[in-house]
């Protein structure tokens, strides 16, 4: 009798315990899904590797904001192939080098344009990028960019002169510099960015011995590309809406130089140059005839590189620094 009374309460108490249990693992499930409901009314989330821990707060994405707008020293990173010199070379075993040289200045629409090339700059590892902004001090908006690329990169400005309406002309020549004076060994492209790329692009790229060539497609629907000889193997013209007695009737995406070039000719775009004249006049530092000219992209004949020219509204000065700053912060 005595033990039957022990084992209905050992039962009882098996069963309470087994009860509590339940309900503390019914509360374990539901918290996290309150927890969930509780952060997505925030105006700012953050998650880092553990999709689990959230952990953004509302003075991070103040400082941000604050941050936005602000100037920064310029920056230039080495390549990992040479971390003590900066003679940057290319092993005979690995892919040469390109040296992405972008200009950009502060515009409606050069957040989109920059974080589109950036992402696919990302795709290949042994691309360095350099940009040059258009103004005084480069700004942290756009280091931002650069940094999330995981690309080495060098963050320069120079400033266009007063009364220039051509832009770009300044800053190219400022990425010259930089490649000639550290003497880097690979194969230099202008990138604007507000072009569109295709990735076959660059293994293409890594084909140039000397100035290289190839065709550039146009969103509004045509193209510029040079025209090789069959017999020769050589260029012979260039296909083109408009010529304007352009030897090289090229668009500045439309060829690229062996840096050794480069550094021997140092070359420069001029600001007192017409209309269409920058890409054939510089061409023109480097080579003497259309046969000089190697052709890439299956000779001239597959388009890797488009105009996009985004439009989100008139392509002037942003006027409104507060938005500006605001929309900055949360790319």
């Amino acid at each position: 009798m005595i033990l039957t009374t022990t084992r209905r309460q050992a039962l009882t108490a098996l069963g309470l315990v087994t009860v509590f249990i339940i309900c503390l693992q019914l509360l374990a499930h539901v918290a996290p899904s309150s927890s969930r409901r509780t952060w997505a009314n925030l105006d700012e989330i953050e998650v880092d590797e553990d999709p689990t821990r959230i952990y953004r707060t509302s003075k991070v994405f103040s400082e941000s904001f604050e941050h936005a707008l602000d100037d920064i020293p310029p920056h230039q990173d080495p390549l990992p192939s040479s971390p003590n010199s900066n003679r940057i070379n290319s092993s005979k075993n690995s892919k040469p080098w390109i040296f992405f040289v972008t200009p950009t200045y502060k515009r409606k629409d050069q957040l989109v344009d920059m974080t589109r090339l950036s992402q696919t700059l990302s795709h290949d590892k042994r691309i360095y990028w350099i940009v040059v902004e258009d103004r005084e001090m480069p700004s942290m908006r756009i280091r931002w960019i650069l940094e999330r690329s995981g690309l080495p990169f060098a963050h320069i400005t120079t400033l266009t002169p007063e009364g220039v309406h051509a832009r770009g002309v300044e800053q190219r020549n400022s990425a010259l510099q930089i490649i000639e004076r550290r003497k880097l060994n690979g194969i230099v492209y202008f990138g604007d960015d507000d072009n569109a790329y295709d990735i076959r692009m660059f293994r293409e790229l890594r084909k140039t011995t000397g100035v290289a060539v190839f065709g550039v497609g146009f969103a509004v629907g045509h193209y510029e590309r040079c025209v090789v000889d069959e017999e020769t193997g050589k260029v012979a013209r260039f296909a083109t809406n408009w010529v304007g007695g352009r030897m090289y009737a090229i668009d500045m995406a439309g060829f690229a130089t062996h840096s050794s070039l480069i550094i021997e000719k140092q070359p420069r775009f001029r600001n007192d140059w017409g209309v269409g004249q920058l890409e054939t006049r510089f061409i023109g530092q480097l080579v003497g005839n259309l046969t000089d000219l190697q052709p890439l992209m299956e000779n001239c004949t597959r388009i890797y590189v488009w105009h996009v020219k985004t439009q989100g509204g008139r392509q002037d000065e942003v006027k409104n620094d507060k938005e500006w700053k605001r929309l900055s912060s949360l790319v």
